[in-house]
């Protein structure tokens, strides 16, 4: 873990805040399971908006929520990259957040790589091209949204589970010579018996946070 930074405000209303750590948990060791990727944490439990900065040596961070978010908690792992060499690689933007009765599950920017990586070598180049010797099922540019609701109060344990579902992707067969197998794939699915037209925000990277004198205010007291 490294590169870590993040603020928290606490008040009688609740908490609010967010961080981001890199992880790298990369053994080098062919076969065993590699994960990366920049972890953060954003929470606001005070009910309303919330828009101040903390200052932590030379760095301030915005810790900014509107009221509609005023009781959310979200998870992400950015510029993830998950890997079992040389047979399966994921890559991606990835987030599990609640609100209210609502969870919701979210990724962007996936590429899923089912097949085979001749040893020591990787999916892609410095460049971004992709291994001319690589076998396999590629998957692109892929997202994903899924809704699930709470189980209501004193429901049934058989009841259904409502959820809804948006995903989206480009899948291909490489590296087999003489054949070529690409397309696009759309799903979508509403149990919940309601109409839905919810964004799922991904957090930016890195955080909001900006040099104290290059935010236009004399935080640093030098006039």
């Amino acid at each position: 873990l490294f590169d870590g930074q993040g603020g928290f405000i606490f008040g009688a209303d609740g908490i609010a805040g967010q961080m981001r750590v890199t992880v790298d948990l990369s053994t080098g060791d062919p076969g065993l399971p590699m994960l990366g990727g920049d972890v953060l944490l954003q929470i606001n439990t005070t009910g309303k908006a919330v828009n101040q900065t903390i200052t932590v040596g030379n760095t301030n961070i915005a810790i900014k929520f509107t009221a509609t978010e005023g009781n959310v908690v979200r998870f992400a792992i950015l510029n993830a990259t998950i890997s079992v060499p040389p047979f399966f690689e994921l890559t991606g933007d990835f987030t599990v957040q609640t609100e209210g009765e609502m969870t919701l599950y979210g990724a962007r920017n996936v590429e899923i790589f089912l097949g085979s990586i001749p040893a020591g070598q990787t999916l892609r180049d410095d460049a971004g091209d992709l291994n001319p010797d690589a076998v396999g099922l590629l998957v692109t540019n892929a997202s994903v949204g899924l809704v699930k609701w709470a189980t209501a109060p004193g429901a049934s344990s058989t009841t259904p589970a409502r959820y809804a579902v948006y995903a989206y992707g480009e899948a291909s067969l490489v590296g087999v010579d003489g054949l070529t197998i690409s397309g696009s794939i759309t799903v979508r699915l509403n149990n919940s018996g309601q109409a839905l037209d919810k964004s799922i925000i991904l957090p930016s990277d890195p955080l909001a946070a900006v040099p104290v004198h290059l935010n236009g205010e004399d935080d640093d007291a030098d006039g």
